[in-house]
């Protein structure tokens, strides 16, 4: 049995980016994981460039079209896609040929080499990040109230990176099964949020309700923390909402973002995007500004430390 597998899913909407996230894996990334690609409902032109470009890297890329008569009739909502609702069963359909997968969003960027070979589960079936804006009440004031009221965990974590134990989940023979149960409650109500806007994040944290480790929040920095000290130095970026890491915007993108942009651009033989030393004041002008947004977020994870504890972060 193999060790390590990476995830994405994507629908033709979501390809480009994907492509983006790939590269800056395999830039990043020791070659010690396996990946693959699924891809909703189309299937892509240019195979053989993109498995060229991740072997030059020493990975192998395996794609294949996906899926699901009863995914595609459900709702969505805001700008998340119905292919987010194939993530689980996605990794479900390699788990028994790996020890473990990590799952990533199309849009993260890796920054930093992620040491996840030896990581130890202790039992647990998921590894993850918490969700800072969502566990942290700042979503919604009624988080942790809502939680308690339905008999749910609060311990909410964000599913733009998932690392998954697969010699658990092959332990849980029911598991899928009641991941679709899941998904087709979660159509009528939330047992997280008065208003939810996610598609996927609540069913997967109903899923596995508090059963799961917490990764370092580095390994999944959330936009929310962007104008901080903890976006700067963050080992993965998640540009979560609907402003992504491409198109490149000077005010908004910092010079290490742009960056890793460019190196991706560069490995897909796209064109890079252009750049000068100006952005760097533009972004910076625009970060001082931010400044309260800063001391807001410092202040929301201390509190988040003393509720949570220090492992989750």
């Amino acid at each position: 049995m193999k060790k390590l597998a990476l995830t994405y899913v994507t629908d033709l909407n979501g390809y480009n980016l994907t492509l983006h996230s790939l590269a800056s894996f395999l830039l990043t990334q020791d070659p010690e994981y396996d990946i693959f690609l699924f891809c909703h409902n189309f299937t892509p032109n240019d195979l053989d460039k993109r498995k060229q470009q991740c072997a030059k890297y020493g990975f192998s890329l395996n794609v294949s079209e996906i899926s699901n008569e009863e995914i595609g009739q459900m709702s969505t909502k805001a700008h998340v896609t119905r292919a987010a609702y194939l993530k689980f069963i996605c990794v479900m359909s390699i788990k028994d040929q790996y020890e473990k997968v990590l799952y990533a969003d199309n849009d993260v960027l890796f920054f930093e080499q992620l040491k996840l070979s030896e990581f130890n589960f202790n039992g647990h079936p998921l590894a993850a990040v918490i969700d800072v804006a969502d566990a942290g009440g700042i979503t919604d004031p009624t988080f942790s109230a809502t939680c308690l009221e339905n008999g749910v965990s609060n311990k909410y974590f964000n599913a733009g990176i998932m690392f998954f134990n697969c010699i658990a989940l092959r332990m849980d023979d029911t598991i899928q099964e009641r991941y679709f149960e899941y998904l087709r409650l979660h159509q009528k109500i939330c047992w997280y949020k008065k208003n939810c806007r996610n598609n996927d994040q609540c069913v997967l944290n109903r899923l596995f309700n508090g059963n799961w480790k917490p990764l370092p929040l580095t390994y999944n920095m959330q936009a929310s923390l962007k104008y901080t000290n903890y976006w700067l130095k963050a080992s993965v970026r998640h540009y979560q909402g609907l402003k992504k890491f491409i198109p490149v915007v000077i005010w908004r993108d910092d010079f290490r973002g742009i960056k890793m942009v460019r190196k991706t651009q560069q490995l897909l033989e796209m064109n890079v995007t252009a750049y000068s030393s100006l952005g760097v004041v533009f972004y910076w002008v625009n970060a001082l500004r931010q400044w309260k947004t800063f001391l807001f977020w410092r202040s929301v994870l201390k509190r988040m430390r003393g509720k949570f504890g220090n492992d989750f972060f």
